[in-house]
C-alpha cells in the first residue's frame, strides 16, 4: 500500500504542478522519466535500490537522447531499434531489477520513436526524462531515509503471513475429506513462495549495514522475529506424518478434527501477527469465549478479599514450612512402588 502511494505520488505530481503552471507537456514528460524509475523501485537492500535507480536515470536519458538524435534518418533508427532490443534484452540474465531496468529503457525508446525533433528540442526532451527521474530517486530515497524500517517489516509480514498459509495446507491433512494429490501439489508450490520471501527478508535484514550493525531495539527485534519464523516454518516443514494411516486410526474419535481447528487457530494467530507487524501497531491476542484469564479471577478475589494477596501467602507458606505443615515438606516414609524406606538424616 506504502510503496503503491509513493509510486504514484512521484509520477503524478510532476504533472499536477506543471499543469497548474500550464506547461503540461513538460510534464508529462517529466512523468514518464519517474514512471521508468519507479517500474525498478523493486523492494531490496537500499544500496541494490539506490544503485539501480541511478543506473536507470542514466540509461533512459542516453536512450532518450540517442532516439531523438536517430528519428531523423530511418536507417540510424533501424540500427538503435535493433541494438537497444539486443542489449536490453540480454539485460534479463542479471536478474529481476536488470531486467525491469532495460524493459524501461525500451519503453522510452517506443514513447520517443515517431516523433521527430531536432537541434536543442532534443536536448530538452532527454533533460525533462532525466528530471523525472532524479525526481522519483530523491522522493524514493527520502522516504527511506525517513522510515528505515518500514519495507523490512512490510516483507516480514508477508513472509509470516505466506508461513501462515502453508500452515493452513499441512492442516487440511488431517480434514477428513482430503485431496492428497492437491494438498502436497499446494505445499510444494507455497514451499518454494516461502523461500523466496525468507530470501529477500534475509537480503534486507544482513545486506543492510545500518539495520545490522546498529544496536536500536527495533533493528534487533526485527531480526529476532525473523529467525523465530525461520526456525518454525522449518519445523512446520520437517513435521511429516502418515495422514492416511492416522485416518483410518483415528477417523470418527473427533480427533483429527481438534488438531485440524487447533492448526488453523495457529495459522489465524499467525496472520494477525503479520498484519500488526505490517501496519506497526501491538498484536493483542483475542481473548476466547471461555470466560476470564485465570490471573483476573485471582485479582478479582484479592480485591474482594477472598483471597491474600502476594504478601500475606508468602508469610502464610514460610509459617508453614518452619512448622512441618506444608504439603510440599510432608514426604512419604517409603516409594510407592518398594518396600526400601527412605534415607534420612539421623
Amino acid at each position: 500500500m506504502n510503496g503503491a502511494i509513493r509510486i504514484t505520488a512521484g509520477i503524478l505530481l510532476p504533472s499536477i504542478l506543471l499543469g497548474w503552471l500550464h506547461n503540461l507537456s513538460a510534464g508529462v514528460v517529466l512523468s514518464i522519466g519517474a514512471m521508468c524509475v519507479g517500474n525498478t523501485d523493486n523492494p531490496g537492500p537500499i544500496h541494490h535500490r539506490r544503485n539501480g535507480m541511478i543506473a536507470c536515470v542514466l540509461i533512459i536519458f542516453l536512450v532518450t537522447l540517442l532516439t531523438g538524435w536517430a528519428s531523423g534518418s530511418e536507417w540510424m533508427t533501424g540500427i538503435l531499434v535493433f541494438l537497444f532490443c539486443f542489449v536490453f534484452s540480454f539485460m534479463s540474465i542479471y536478474g529481476a531489477r536488470a531486467s525491469s531496468i532495460g524493459i524501461n529503457a525500451l519503453l522510452v525508446m517506443v514513447l520517443n520513436i515517431d516523433r521527430q525533433r531536432h537541434g536543442w528540442d532534443v536536448i530538452i526532451n532527454a533533460a525533462y526524462v532525466l528530471a523525472g527521474g532524479i525526481w522519483y530517486t530523491v522522493l524514493s530515497l527520502a522516504l527511506y531515509s525517513f522510515r528505515p524500517y518500514r519495507l523490512v517489516r512490510q516483507v516480514l509480514g508477508e513472509s509470516i503471513q505466506s508461513t501462515a498459509g502453508y500452515l493452513r495446507i499441512k492442516a487440511s491433512f488431517y480434514s477428513p475429506d482430503i485431496d492428497y494429490d492437491k494438498s502436497y501439489r499446494q505445499l510444494v508450490e507455497s514451499q518454494v513462495s516461502n523461500h523466496e520471501k525468507q530470501d529477500l527478508v534475509r537480503e534486507l535484514l544482513f545486506k543492510s549495514r545500518n539495520i545490522v550493525q546498529e544496536s536500536t531495539h527495533t533493528g534487533r527485534v526485527l531480526v529476532m522475529i525473523f529467525l523465530d519464523i525461520i526456525d518454525l516454518f522449518e519445523r512446520i516443514m520437517t513435521s511429516q506424518q502418515d495422514y492416511q494411516l492416522l485416518h483410518r486410526i483415528f477417523d470418527g474419535s473427533g480427533l483429527m478434527e481438534d488438531f485440524h481447528r487447533l492448526i488453523l487457530g495457529l495459522a489465524d494467530e499467525l496472520d494477525e501477527i503479520g498484519i500488526a507487524l505490517m501496519s506497526g501497531k501491538r498484536f493483542r491476542r483475542e481473548r476466547r469465549a471461555r470466560g476470564p484469564h485465570p490471573a483476573d479471577k485471582r485479582k478479582t478475589k484479592r480485591l474482594q478479599g477472598q483471597a491474600p494477596d502476594r504478601r500475606e501467602r508468602r508469610r502464610i507458606y514460610r509459617t508453614e514450612e518452619h512448622t512441618g505443615q506444608h504439603p510440599g515438606h510432608q514426604r512419604p516414609a517409603a516409594y510407592p512402588y518398594t518396600d526400601i524406606p527412605l534415607l534420612t538424616a539421623s
